[in-house]
């Protein structure tokens, strides 16, 4: 198509489109100046996001009217706005990463490959305000390629970590394991109980990690790798009830109780089973 008709077109979907947006004369007119700026759709996306994160001479209404007119450019707004999660300034890159997960929102029947890889670049190199948006829509989305760059962002930043604790159930990989035993003894109190219910969630592997600190010398954390276990403890699980009463009869009395009453309700089970398998052979 010529320039001429894309830069036509591109107005008439303008000044149609800006009454509801309707700001200052001058931040009307430097909208349109960088939509016709460029000869084709992808050019027209990268100068709108430009205008909206990288301008210069920023002007925020300006840049609130390019964004929003950004979000109507489909699979080309996901090519601008990938490029701005390299580029944009520090400040700016949170939303940068909102404007991604909006459009995404807005555009569900686009294939965007570049929504993941812009999740993950957004963990990796992003603000603090960006990283958080990008790992809740990476494990709401379950990208498993952001799982290690989301444990990243916890050991870089530890005002991360309680949200990385929050999200990483949702991916239900085992292959988490390693940071949550790591957090359920060195975290903090609160940081503990979301690392051991995160391994509970997550299962298989995951159990087992949680099993190995029931034996940690710290009341503390011992207590805490229990308490979670308790509910999913099975018939073989009765050796590590047994050998924490019998290591650790002075823990925390009612803990303690629910576990010799856990331990009772699985030998009952078992004694069940086995006298249903004997009778079997008959």
């Amino acid at each position: 198509m010529p320039c001429r008709t894309v830069c036509l077109l591109t107005a008439v979907a303008f000044l149609t489109s800006t009454a509801a947006l309707a700001t200052s004369p001058g931040a009307i007119d430097r909208v349109r100046q960088a939509q016709l700026s460029a000869p084709d759709i992808p050019g027209q996306a990268l100068a709108l996001a430009h205008l909206a994160w990288l301008d210069e001479d920023r002007d925020p209404e300006a840049a609130a009217l390019a964004r929003e007119k950004l979000m109507h450019y489909g699979e080309s707004a996901f090519d601008a706005l990938f490029a701005m999660t390299d580029v944009a300034p520090n400040r700016f890159k949170a939303d940068v990463t909102a404007t991604i997960i909006e459009a995404r929102r807005a555009h569900s029947d686009l294939s965007a490959p570049n929504y993941a890889p812009a999740l993950d670049r957004a963990i990796w190199f992003g603000s603090r305000g960006s990283r958080r948006l990008a790992i809740r829509e990476s494990a709401r989305i379950r990208f498993l390629g952001a799982l290690l760059p989301t444990i990243d962002a916890a050991h870089e930043d530890p005002v991360l970590r309680p949200l990385v604790l929050q999200t990483l159930p949702a991916y239900g990989h085992a292959g988490a394991r390693f940071f949550l035993r790591e957090v359920l003894i060195d975290g903090t109190i609160e940081e503990r109980v979301l690392a051991a219910d995160a391994l509970v969630w997550i299962g298989g592997r995951a159990i087992e990690a949680l099993r190995d600190v029931t034996l940690s010398e710290d009341r503390d954390i011992r207590q805490t790798a229990i308490n979670a276990l308790l509910p999913k403890t099975a018939v073989n699980d009765l050796t590590t009830l047994h050998e924490y009463v019998y290591l650790h009869p002075d823990d925390d009395p009612e803990l303690v109780q629910r576990i010799r009453e856990r331990a009772a309700m699985l030998e009952k089970l078992l004694e069940q089973d086995q006298e249903h398998g004997e009778a079997g052979e008959f």
